[in-house]
């Protein structure tokens, strides 16, 4: 087996042949397995001039006797095993191609009775890693070599270029005895011998002499090689020793360098380690007890324990850091994954504050555009060292925005447009367009409805500095028809001699509403909302508005009211039971003047507007006077009467011939609480019945009729004598309005 350590600053291998059985295991990158190189063999640790056997795991009545390596010194007696077969002086020549070296054999050992033992000689090269050790040249010799041999190997080129390579090389000499294969002995006798160059590098040329020195103590059992149970080590340098699987019961160690050492699976029964050094030991699998321990350790299930170790030296580390992506200014900042080589928590900082800022524990908060730099640290511990500051850097760019734009309501093309309300997230303004201004602008957000349609409005946000233009939003309505409906007020109950009440519906949209009636046995309405009654009854009158481009039909609303039985209301009446006599107060408020003595329903009666109406008239229009017509009645034939009764219906044909004059005024007066169109013009006869009865307190001056003389002159009558006259149409005279009733 092979073990190797440091000897002065020199690397030695040891290598022996013996019938003692054992195998270490060391972190070198030296150590290694020399199988097929030596048979079974024990592992030794040469520290500070002290071979240490491993796994002295001996034969009964066996023992492992290593002698010390010294260049000088005279063969010693241990037990019945001689020390020493000291190797020294050796050369390596002319670039590895030939090795010398000088041998002391061991006389004591050769001369004795009966001695058959063969002499072995060994170089031995480990490459550089983990390859298996080759063997350059191995000598087996029989015959007996003199006290001091100088031995010389000479190898091929291969041979020696494997040599320069080496990781190591090594020179070993044993000594093999025995009478009989199946009583064979191995004594190993061994120097080693480092062959390599210094620092590590391949042996290239040149003298490279080396010699093993020897450190002792006197008094003390440092010179052996065989640590027997009982041995007295006392104050030996063992620093780095590797003992496994030994049995070192009852050995003195006291006062021992044991730093570093290796002691697993010993046996250590009564062995004395007070005063020790075991700073780095590494002491497991122990049995039995010790007999004393430095100050401060312990052995815990069979492993050395210290109360307050020194602790390791603090290792390296490094961190590692993904890149970081570029990020706008308004985005999620980048989350920071550094992590530390040793577990340990990374902190964070920057020196670009101006575009960023972070937090030890790693948030980062972005401020303004530009390079945002973020470094990473690691500040170390007891175990560790401060890593080396690792950064990352990215941009922070312009912000993104968007635009958000509540739908728009379908508008009727009359009515007022939407207001379109978008927003950038930004908060900066938006600008509004139109593809479709067939149907609608937009000026500054200000929608203009031109046709039914679709219209659909755009809104974009450029940006800025600090902004990216945000991606367009855009919504559509529907421009649609005006929708109308119709306002209808109630018709109050009328009797059947009474003025038909007048319906006032009006459509919102302003488009004049149309009239009908299905009640015809009842009443009958012209499409302009004139109304007759015919017979007592429920009369229903019907509002419609068509609608038109801009409209649309308006929902068909209806009125009732119903016609009553012939009534005749006369204040403070001087005659029968439903009826009036001239002079009574009529049911309009007027004085009654006539009295028709045929019973005519709705005609019955006449009355004549009087002082104290409300609203007052005025019989001179204000000093200026109604002329007969203003209009082309004016110079041409409007059909009328002169009959009593005829008033009313010439009233009507002089509104429909004149845009102004007498009709006109008499037909927007609403006194006595009556509707316009209520009160009529009166006729020849009719004004004339006025000037006989002397009712209504007339002036003492013309006053106009409703009937024709032809198509330029009208009847007027003079209320100072009774004369009826004939006036020019555009001439200008007084006016009273009067009624049936």
């Amino acid at each position: 087996m092979v073990f190797d350590d440091c000897v002065g600053g020199v690397v030695v291998r040891v290598v022996l042949r013996s019938r003692f059985v054992g195998f270490l295991v060391r972190g070198s990158a030296m150590a290694r397995s020399v199988t097929g190189v030596v048979a079974a063999a024990s592992v030794a640790v040469l520290a500070a001039g002290v071979l240490t056997p491993v796994g002295a795991q001996a034969v009964a009545g066996a023992e492992l006797s290593v002698p010390v390596v010294s260049a000088d010194s005279t063969p010693q007696v241990r037990g019945d095993i001689a020390a020493g077969v000291p190797v020294s002086q050796v050369k390596v020549l002319r670039n590895g191609k030939k090795i010398t070296a000088k041998i002391r054999w061991n006389q004591g050992l050769i001369n004795r009775k009966g001695n058959s033992d063969r002499f072995n000689v060994r170089l031995v090269v480990f490459p550089t890693g983990d390859g298996a050790p080759i063997v350059l040249k191995d000598r087996s010799k029989t015959k007996t070599p003199p006290p001091v041999q100088k031995i010389r190997i000479k190898l091929s080129k291969n041979k020696a270029k494997k040599l320069r390579a080496a990781d190591d090389a090594v020179l070993t000499v044993s000594q093999q005895h025995g009478k009989t294969k199946s009583k064979r002995f191995n004594r190993a006798y061994v120097t080693v011998t480092h062959l390599s160059a210094k620092n590590g590098r391949a042996l290239r040329s040149g003298n490279n002499t080396r010699s093993v020195g020897v450190s002792t103590r006197a008094g003390r059992d440092c010179m052996a090689r065989l640590i027997r149970p009982g041995a007295n080590l006392a104050g030996c340098e063992l620093e780095a020793a590797s003992l496994r699987d030994c049995v070192i019961s009852r050995a003195n160690l006291t006062n021992v360098d044991l730093r570093a050492a290796m002691l697993r699976g010993c046996v250590v029964k009564k062995t004395k380690l007070a005063g020790s050094d075991l700073t780095g030991i590494q002491a497991s699998g122990l049995i039995g007890t010790p007999a004393s321990l430095p100050a401060g350790w312990s052995l815990v299930n069979g492993t050395l324990t210290a109360a307050d170790p020194t602790p390791p030296a603090p290792a390296a580390q490094t961190i590692t850091f993904p890149a970081l992506a570029d990020t706008a200014l308004n985005a999620p900042s980048p989350a920071l994954a550094a992590s530390a080589s040793s577990g340990l928590a990374v902190s964070y900082s920057t020196a670009t504050a101006p575009v960023c800022d972070v937090t030890t524990g790693g948030v980062i908060t972005l401020v303004s555009l530009g390079t945002c730099t973020i470094d990473a640290g690691q500040a170390g511990d007891s175990q560790y060292l401060a890593a080396p500051q690792a950064s990352q850097s990215f941009e922070v760019t312009q912000s993104t925005q968007t635009i958000t734009f509540p739908g728009l309501a379908d508008t009727a093309i009359n009515a007022t447009a939407p207001v379109p309300g978008a927003t950038a997230s930004s908060t900066l303004p938006v600008d509004y367009t139109t593809a479709t201004t067939g149907v609608c602008t937009v000026t500054g957000g200000v929608i203009t409805l031109v046709s039914e349609g679709t219209c659909t409005i755009d809104a974009d946000q450029a940006g800025d500095s600090q902004y990216l233009a945000a991606p367009q939003a855009s919504q559509s309505f529907e421009v649609t028809q005006s929708t109308q409906t119709i306002t209808f007020p109630v018709l109050a109950d009328t009797a059947i001699n009474a003025t038909a009440p007048v319906p006032g519906a009006t459509a919102s949209s302003t488009l004049p509403v149309d009239y009908t009636t299905a009640t015809t046995a009842v009443c009958t309405v012209t499409s302009g909302g004139v109304i007759t009654l015919v017979s007592e009854g429920t009369c229903t009158i019907d509002a419609d508005q068509a609608g038109n481009g801009t409209y649309a039909a308006a929902a068909q609303v209806s009125q009732s009211f119903t016609v009553t039985a012939f009534v005749v209301s006369c204040a403070a009446g001087g005659g029968a039971a439903n009826t009036c006599v001239v002079g009574d107060t009529g049911p309009g408020g007027g004085k009654v003047f006539y009295v028709n003595p045929v019973d005519t329903p709705g005609s019955n009666y006449m009355e004549v507007v009087v002082a104290g109406m409300a609203p007052a008239w005025n019989d001179t229009n204000g000093g200026s006077y109604y002329k007969w017509c203003v209009g082309t009645g004016e110079t041409n034939n409007v059909t009328t009467g002169t009959a009593i009764g005829e008033g009313k219906t010439n009233t009507d044909n002089m509104v429909v011939a004149c845009t102004s004059g007498a009709a006109n005024s008499v037909r927007a007066y609403t006194g006595g609480g009556l509707s316009a169109g209520s009160w009529s013009l009166p006729s020849k006869d009719e004004l004339n019945a006025l000037y006989t009865t002397g009712v209504g307190g007339f002036a003492a001056v013309d006053y106009w009729s409703s009937s024709q003389s032809d198509a330029s002159v009208a009847w007027g009558q003079y209320f100072v004598n009774g004369s009826q006259n004939t006036d020019v149409k555009d001439g200008g005279l007084h006016v009273r309005p009067v009624r049936a009733f």
